[in-house]
């Protein structure tokens, strides 16, 4: 009589293992290596599949303690993989090549949109005009989204003649009850002074954009207020939240519901309502960062804000000097944070990230100590795109998350 399938055991040489047990191991083995594990017998392939145990190895994978995984892009048009080591444990490349990406124009860079991963996936977009992608950089899958070079919204009509002056923001979301991934763009045309929003979601049945269940206020359609291109929307406790900056320099956070698709809105942190500020996720909290070297050229602090929900305010996280910031790190004044973590003991550092792929951590409790940095292209050989160093400079570094979760059928 056959077992129960978590009673089943499987024969492994002399010992004989159950399959709950099986499933905890493969659970916490990367996507790559899940994914030949399939083969072993009949009935891992649906085993392995399955959307409870995709769910699985996404929390198992990556339960980590120290420096999280760097994903980046090179001028090979390829993704690599990085972790830095902490005490006696030494950096290391996780694994070379990830992802090659599609070589379409050699002289267009690939910006990773999402530097922290929404469940599995990320976001690309291909510089200038060339779309954008949903990619799930451990397994290798890559779609381009569709209408996503320029906006038919854009191209139609008069509107042909201004894509210069019309902005769209996009976003990537999860609903968790649903299971399911949701695109989220956010269209600003300039010349009629009105924004619409856009929704793909990521199943089996729809390959087409469609308009939210709800538009954007009418604070948002403004010729005043436009999307802060080529930023992509944060995601955050179920929201994506859009940054929009007015003419005036006035910045202003559009929230979107990813699952009722309705629209709010939250107020700048104090000390940053007339200056373009970023938002990232750090330490699980909704985050602003203001970088005042982009502005001044000079040293000012990098201020970090966090909202803090049960209020629904903000307060300072950190306030980080730069003295000694310009001695080690290269020419981009462009920096962004990726993430706050624990180096092992008790010491807590945040991670940033710059325009030319350099990465950095600076220790919260000697907020004025020089950066220690951890990862640059040339540990690996690689070259950075010259189009990040002649231009304006961009998301070249993400975070890294082990995931089978797939980019369903976008087009």
């Amino acid at each position: 009589m056959e077992q129960p399938p978590l009673k089943r055991r499987h024969q492994t040489g002399d010992s004989a293992l159950p399959e709950e047990l099986l499933v905890e191991i493969f659970a916490r083995l990367p996507a790559k290596s899940v994914r030949r594990f399939r083969c072993l017998s009949r009935t891992w392939p649906a085993t392995l599949s399955s959307s409870s145990f995709t769910d699985l190895h996404l929390e198992r994978a990556n339960q980590r303690e120290g420096p999280p995984k760097l994903l980046f892009t090179t001028a090979q048009y390829r993704f690599h993989a990085w972790r830095h080591g902490t005490g006696s444990v030494a950096a290391e490349q996780l694994t070379a090549d990830v992802l090659p990406l599609p070589r379409l124009e050699p002289d267009y860079a690939v910006e990773v949109l999402t530097a922290k991963p929404c469940h599995g996936l990320v976001l690309l977009r291909r510089k200038y005009f060339r779309g954008y992608y949903l990619c799930n950089p451990c397994t290798g899958e890559l779609s381009l989204l569709p209408d996503s070079e320029i906006p038919s919204k854009i191209m139609s009509g008069q509107q042909r003649r201004h894509i210069n002056n019309s902005l769209v923001a996009y976003g990537l979301g999860y609903i968790s009850k649903a299971k399911q991934h949701k695109v989220v763009r956010l269209i600003s045309l300039h010349d009629e002074g009105t924004a619409s929003c856009e929704v793909l979601p990521l199943d089996s049945v729809s390959v087409h954009w469609r308009p939210a269940a709800h538009q954007p206020a009418a604070s948002c359609n403004s010729h005043h207020a436009s999307v802060a291109r080529p930023e992509a929307a944060v995601f955050f406790n179920g929201h994506l939240h859009f940054l929009q900056h007015h003419r005036q320099g006035q910045g202003v956070i559009t929230t979107f519901d990813i699952s009722d698709e309705s629209f709010s809105s939250l107020s700048a942190p104090p000390g940053l309502e007339n200056v373009p500020f970023g938002l990232a996720v750090l330490d699980g909290c909704l985050c602003a960062h203001y970088n005042g070297l982009s502005l001044s050229g000079g040293d000012d602090p990098f201020y970090i804000s966090r909202l803090v929900r049960a209020s629904g305010q903000w307060e300072q996280l950190c306030c980080i000097q730069r003295q000694a910031w310009r001695a080690l790190l290269p020419p981009s004044k462009w920096v962004y944070p990726l993430e706050i973590y624990h180096d092992g003991g008790r010491n807590k550092k945040i991670m940033f990230a710059t325009g030319v792929s350099t990465v950095f951590v600076v220790d919260l409790g000697r907020k004025a100590a020089a950066p220690e940095i951890v990862f640059s292209p040339a540990m690996l050989g690689c070259d950075v795109d010259d189009a990040i160093m002649e231009s304006e400079p961009h998301h070249t570094v993400g975070l890294l998350e082990e995931s089978l979760v797939s980019v369903g059928r976008t087009n």
